[in-house]
């Protein structure tokens, strides 16, 4: 409405006496239910004498007198009332704006100020502050909840129609509007009269027409459904008004001819109710399942699917016993997994995966799904039919990231292990399709689904086979090998982050303390020493995405901190992200110092490429390195002697350590370092056999590059190697004379090593020259020095120098070999005879005189008879 003056009207407004407020619209209301109106904060009554215009308030139906009774106190020239052409009709009033306006304005904007409007001032008797609404000090008041649900009271208890709608959808408003739930007991005090209305308007009839009143049914419904969003309000709900609900929303869901506004409604209810066991009975669960499995036959849409997931996930978490008895909830599940609508697939997958982990050890639930993949429909099972439709998904790029995620849910009610399943090669080439795919985000997907079929094998299974096991890895390892793209690099790494997690996942459960099937020595042969040489051996190439050789240090790194805590749960592979390195379960410290040799193996690599890394304590090659050496330290914390895994791992430790700094030398330096440690002769004849290992390993290195073709191969090369060669011969003897506790294995490795090479290089001439002859020469006088304590060890040298000695095939073939040795000129003179064993004939008398002597001192079998035997064969093989 707008007031515009009459033509004729000169009198002043102060003049101008007040005008009877505007009558209810509607006539019929009760005078006894006070209006919701007057629980909400209203502002002051406008100002008469303000001159700003006000927006029309009053609707255009509005039961509005057009004429007001004449009154002795009116003059004759009153303002005329008439509808405006532009009305506004405001929304209903929302709690939450008066709080954010209590908070935002200043004191002085919320004092009580006159609005303008079309009616005039009227006295008012009640001059005291009002019960709600803006205080006298400025802040805004709360609304007394306690007024609220009398007044709501009061119109539910009356018999008028709008007046009950009104009631509910103020109430409902006001407590979805509030953050927290005001004055909690009052409301818990009226919750019989509210139960007892709910249950009175729900079925109630229109009186002219016979049929359901829809309007005041949803209100009520949605009131109720606004209570059970509160716990301690939900709480107060009685069981027989819990069986009356669900009975009620039974029978709706099964009559063909409920609203489906109604059916949604209803469908909330049982989506959020919390009602005991008592209510939730196995034959009211199971008439629930039926009712909502058949809805779908007398309505449909979207929301009543979603609203049935919800229903089937509060079932679950209720009666999780009663799901697994009342299966028929699965074929809507399985239907809906296969969705177009991608909110239905969304819920229908949580659904499904959520059921499966909660229900997998339920026979019942299992021997149901075979049932719905073997139902037959047009000569085809629906399994067929389910694989068909997961493919054409993969197909489109809206769905193609779902079907790893339904392949994923249905393998949790499949039998394990799922080789043994008809079905499984088309089921397994649909996720292989999915890992081949060029959609990034099918591909991670994937990944999450083998993860969790890595799970399902390592828990279900038991005892695996090394072939069942690089099965389960050799999707990770192939995709760890692929090329990328330079122009996709970022996406690369995000996918190998994710196969890294399906790596932890095989270690995670194969590893798991509880888990007696699978030894450290299975699971780190099988598993983690694969994983970790392929990620070093791929380190570096310009192909791979980078940071392969820094993820196998975070693996192992996690694997050999046995210091740090973690916690282990079985139910880890349904969360996400996947299991990172730091949360692997470590491996036993005991074992650790045992294996070390094949720790040593993975950690190696990494020492050798990263040495530099372990200056940084914050780098992961440090940590790593440090997980190792307290891995061994906690296990032997508690040894009273010290242990031989623990003298091993030192060993194994300083050859690591000291093979970065032999790595990359000259020939020349190589041979100076061991002239070096050859001219320290220990003081102490027990002394460390150190200094003589490591000079013997290194000429092994040197006879190796030789006999593979080195730049220094002595066939190719004019250099004179002779002298070379006599270094090596001198470390043998310096072996036999110099390191009485010398192990005879060291000794004779670098000797068959150097024997072996000098046959293949210069035939038996060349070894007679360099080995044979001084060796024996050393022999005869350590033999002298050594008659009263001889070692084993001399004693199988001189048997072996026997057993090696050959005559060369001619003098023509000696002077050959001792020219390219030592470069001497060639001797041309003929002779018919020649003898290159001087000393080795020596070597024999002096030993044969020594045993005939002191034959007591000797055993007879194992010291005196193989070298006699061995004297014996060298006479007959070089006799004439």
């Amino acid at each position: 409405m707008a007031s515009s003056p009459d033509a004729g009207s000169t009198a002043s407004t102060d003049s101008t006496a007040p005008r009877p407020p505007t009558p209810p619209r509607e006539a019929c209301r009760e005078p006894a239910a006070a209006p919701l109106s007057k629980l909400v904060p209203v502002p002051a009554r406008p100002d008469p004498l303000d001159s700003c215009p006000s927006p029309l308030q009053t609707p255009p139906t509005a039961n509005t007198p057009t004429s007001v009774p004449p009154d002795s106190s009116i003059k004759s020239h009153r303002k005329k009332v008439e509808w405006s052409a532009h009305t506004e009709v405001k929304e209903y009033f929302d709690i939450r704006k008066l709080e954010r306006l209590a908070k935002s304005s200043p004191a002085s904007a919320l004092s009580p100020r006159p609005i303008k409007g079309i009616l005039k001032q009227s006295q008012s008797h009640n001059l005291g502050p009002p019960s709600s609404g803006v205080n006298t000090d400025g802040s805004a008041g709360q609304v007394s909840i306690i007024d609220m649900l009398g007044s709501t009271i009061k119109q539910l208890a009356g018999s008028d129609h709008h007046s009950k709608i009104d009631a509910y959808m103020m109430l409902s408003r006001a407590l979805k509007a509030s953050n927290n739930l005001p004055d909690r007991v009052a409301l818990q005090s009226q919750m019989g009269l509210f139960m007892h209305f709910i249950q009175r308007d729900v079925s109630y009839k229109n009186p002219s027409g016979g049929g359901i009143d829809f309007s005041l049914t949803n209100h009520a419904l949605t009131l109720l459904a606004t209570f059970l969003y509160f716990p301690a309000v939900a709480s107060t709900l009685t069981n027989d008004f819990g069986v009356w609900m669900l009975d009620y929303a039974i029978q709706a869901f099964e009559n063909a001819t409920a609203s489906k506004d109604t059916l949604r409604h209803l469908m909330q209810i049982a989506a959020t109710q919390t009602f005991s066991s008592k209510v939730m009975t196995s034959a009211r669960v199971g008439r629930l399942v039926r009712a909502l499995h058949k809805i779908e036959s007398h309505v449909t849409g979207k929301s009543i699917v979603l609203s049935r997931l919800r229903i089937y996930k509060r079932l679950l978490k209720q009666s999780r016993g009663l799901m697994a008895l009342y299966s028929d909830w699965l074929d809507n599940v399985f239907v809906d997994m296969l969705s177009g609508y991608q909110d239905i697939r969304d819920h229908a997958i949580a659904l499904a995966t959520e059921a499966g982990f909660a229900l997998r050890s339920e026979m019942a639930v299992i021997r149901k799904v075979n049932e719905i993949f073997q139902a037959v429909h047009q000569d085809r099972t629906y399994i067929d039919f389910f694989v068909k439709r997961l493919n054409e998904m993969l197909g489109e790029k809206q769905t193609s990231a779902a079907v790893p995620q339904v392949w994923a849910a249905v393998i949790l009610y499949l039998p394990y292990p799922l080789d043994r399943w008809p079905h499984y090669s088309p089921w397994l080439k649909v996720v292989q399709s999915a890992f081949n795919t060029d959609d990034g985000p099918t591909k991670q997907e994937a990944n999450h689904a083998w993860n969790r079929h890595i799970y399902l094998t390592l828990h279900d299974v038991g005892k695996m086979s090394p072939k069942a096991l690089s099965t389960l890895c050799l999707p990770l390892l192939t995709q760890i090998r692929k090329k990328a793209n330079p122009k996709t690099q970022k996406a690369a790494l995000r996918l190998r982050a994710t196969v890294v997690g399906g790596i932890c996942t095989v270690f995670y459960y194969l590893l798991a303390p509880d888990n007696d099937q699978h030894s450290h020595d299975f699971a780190w042969d099988t598993a983690v020493q694969p994983v970790i040489a392929e990620l070093i051996s791929l380190d570096g190439k310009p192909e791979i995405p980078p940071g392969c050789l820094m993820q196998a240090a975070c693996l192992l790194l996690g694997l050999l901190d046995v210091t740090t805590p973690r916690a282990w749960g079985q139910d880890r592979i349904q969360k996400l992200p996947p299991v990172a390195p730091d949360e692997l379960p470590s491996l036993d410290a005991k074992w650790i110092r045992r294996k070390c040799d094949k720790v040593m193996q993975a950690v190696r690599p990494i020492i050798e490429h990263k040495i530099l890394e372990l200056a940084k304590r914050d780098s992961v090659v440090f940590r790593m390195w440090q997980a190792l050496v307290g891995s061994v330290a906690a296990a032997s914390a508690r040894d009273i002697k010290v242990s031989e895994d623990t003298v091993k791992f030192f060993a194994c430790t300083f050859g690591l350590l000291s093979k970065p700094f032999l790595n990359g030398k000259t020939l020349v330096a190589r041979l100076e370092l061991i002239s070096e440690l050859l001219s320290i002769r220990p003081c102490n004849p027990s002394s460390s056999n150190g200094p003589w290992v490591l000079a013997a390993r290194d000429f092994e290195l040197l006879i190796e590059s030789y006999h593979d073709g080195g730049v220094s191969n002595p066939t190719d090369s004019g250099r004179v190697l002779g002298p070379q060669y006599r270094e090596i011969v001198t470390l043998l003897e310096r072996g036999l004379a110099g390191y009485p506790n010398l192990p005879s294995e060291q000794w004779f490795s670098l000797f068959d090593r150097l024997s072996e090479h000098l046959v293949t290089k210069f035939g038996e001439a060349g070894r007679c020259i360099i080995l044979i002859e001084p060796l024996a020469k050393a022999l005869v006088e350590l033999v002298d020095t050594q008659n009263e304590e001889m070692s084993a060890t001399v004693l199988q040298a001189i048997r072996a120098l026997f057993d090696l000695a050959r005559f060369p095939r001619d003098r023509a073939s000696l002077e050959i070999a001792r020219h390219r040795l030592w470069g001497t000129p060639m001797n041309t003179a003929r002779g018919s005879a020649f003898d290159p064993f001087e000393h080795l004939y020596k070597l024999g008398n002096h030993i044969l005189e020594i045993f005939y002597k002191e034959f007591r001192r000797f055993d007879p079998d194992q010291e005196v008879s193989p070298i006699i035997e061995a004297i014996k064969d060298f006479i007959s093989q070089n006799a004439g």
